[in-house]
């Protein structure tokens, strides 16, 4: 459940709340005719507002269990052309000493889209990409017919430019519009 006016998800220390800590809105929908005052009337109806997630990890291990998407899965490391020339980005020397996660694509949410607060919507996503980053899950090769400790980051988002604007906080309009030539931007 996620608080009507995006400042929360009910999740950890907000599960057991019925109302949002930061605005006071009720996380149930409550009928015009009801006190929304009471606290027993808040937990009565449906959620005024859901996020549907569906969690990466589990994704990546149902992916590396069917023995096919796996050997595809890992291309990169047995079965790349190692000739000297970069054809792929893992044949790059460049060692990452740190990663953050700035941006991810969000395209879809709906017509009542999240603007200043969709790190709140994100937020299990980075949880779990923080999770594989950091400690990795242990996952079964169906290729392989071995388990492994996977561990993975976020590479790349593809965006249009008003989500950019809205996941990166740059706004896309106006006389610096373009975030690469910002004062040369042609308006």
């Amino acid at each position: 459940h996620a608080c009507p006016n995006d400042c929360i998800l009910y999740r950890h220390e907000f599960e057991e709340m019925s109302k949002c800590p930061r605005c006071g809105a009720s996380r149930y929908k409550v009928k015009d005719d009801e006190d929304c005052s009471s606290d027993e009337n808040s937990k009565k109806g449906p959620p005024a507002k859901v996020l549907w997630y569906l969690p990466i990890i589990p994704r990546f291990k149902r992916l590396f269990a069917n023995g096919d998407d796996a050997k595809d899965l890992t291309w990169h490391a047995n079965g790349r052309n190692y000739d000297g020339m970069l054809r792929h980005p893992a044949n790059s020397s460049l060692v990452l000493h740190e990663v953050k996660i700035h941006d991810i694509v969000y395209d879809g949410i709906g017509p009542k889209t999240a603007r200043k607060d969709i790190d709140v919507y994100l937020s299990p996503l980075i949880e779990d990409l923080r999770k594989l980053w950091d400690e990795g899950v242990l996952v079964f090769d169906g290729f392989q017919n071995e388990t492994f400790q996977m561990r993975a980051m976020l590479f790349c988002t593809i965006n249009d430019f008003p989500a950019y604007g809205n996941l990166s906080d740059y706004s896309v309009k106006g006389h610096l519009a373009c975030p690469i030539c910002e004062e040369d931007t042609s308006y």
